[in-house]
């Protein structure tokens, strides 16, 4: 189902947060966040591209393309023909029909869920920060990570990884935010660098490693995307991709601030407070 709503009907509040945010449309994709705006089509190479604010939300559109002996637009359309299938009960053809021409670029479809593919996207991630040897960056509207990811951001610190973070200054959800500010609050005191984007609301969600590593799609950094929606991303081995979302990402840094823990000294200690209470509820965030 393309509309955002629930799979399951099940009793709340875990039934509810079972939507389903892939957003693929037939042969066109977008991996931004939960609105589709404009199909993006594939094309022969990766691109990423900015559009201009809509509303009070800005993001990135990303041409993504049949690269890596055409893994990643299987694993696109299977994702596509698997989410018909269950909510229309319509069997389609899943067999790309375009040009064979086969990019540099090497790609793979990741399936996230509930259900059968439970768990992926966090393992993935796990992984990709424990192979990290020099940088990790992280841009994502939702910072709520559980506490698994947490340990590998901490460990990767400790080995000497920079990590660098960008998260809007003000979030459209306050719980979340206050939550978000309890965890950041942990990894800037082991040395993340951590960046404020101004808004207007940034919706870009978008992760590299060591220049060489890029994954991009539906997925935030919280309970929702890792354990109760339906989402779909790309992870990229490629190093002219990874240097132009890096280049992205250093545009995000020159119009956002640093925050750093002197600043979380600072907040008053009702706010530490709140923010502690509101990551109580994490596992639903």
């Amino acid at each position: 189902c393309l509309c955002g709503k629930a799979h399951y009907k099940a009793w709340p509040p875990v039934g509810i947060q079972l939507r389903n945010r892939c957003q693929n449309v037939g042969v066109h994709c977008q991996g931004q966040g939960r609105h589709i705006s404009r199909a993006v089509f594939l094309h022969l190479r990766f691109r990423l591209r900015s559009r201009a604010p809509i509303g009070n939300r800005r993001g990135k559109h990303r041409k993504i393309s049949r690269q890596g002996r055409q893994h990643g637009i299987v694993h696109l359309l299977r994702s596509f023909v698997a989410d018909w299938a269950f909510t229309c009960g319509e069997t389609l053809d899943d067999n790309y029909l375009g040009a064979l021409d086969v990019g540099g670029t090497l790609a793979r479809g990741i399936n996230a869920g509930p259900d059968a593919d439970f768990d992926k996207r966090r393992l993935t991630l796990l992984a990709a920060i424990g192979a990290a040897e020099h940088e990790v960056r992280i841009v994502t509207p939702y910072f709520v990570p559980d506490q698994t990811l947490l340990a590998s951001l901490q460990l990767a610190l400790l080995k000497g990884v920079r990590v660098n973070i960008v998260v809007p200054q003000k979030n459209n959800l306050r719980l979340v935010q206050w939550a978000s500010l309890h965890a950041l609050r942990w990894l800037v005191r082991e040395g993340a660098e951590l960046h404020f984007s101004a808004p207007p609301f940034d919706h870009t969600k978008l992760m590299t490693v060591d220049g060489h590593w890029v994954l991009l799609g539906s997925g935030n950094w919280d309970a929702r995307s890792l354990r109760l929606n339906f989402e779909f991303d790309m992870e990229c081995y490629d190093d002219p991709l990874a240097e132009q979302a890096n280049d992205l990402i250093d545009r995000r840094l020159r119009g956002a601030r640093r925050v750093g823990e002197a600043e979380f000294r600072a907040m008053g200690r009702w706010r530490h407070v709140r923010n502690a209470l509101a990551h109580l509820f994490e596992p639903y965030l």
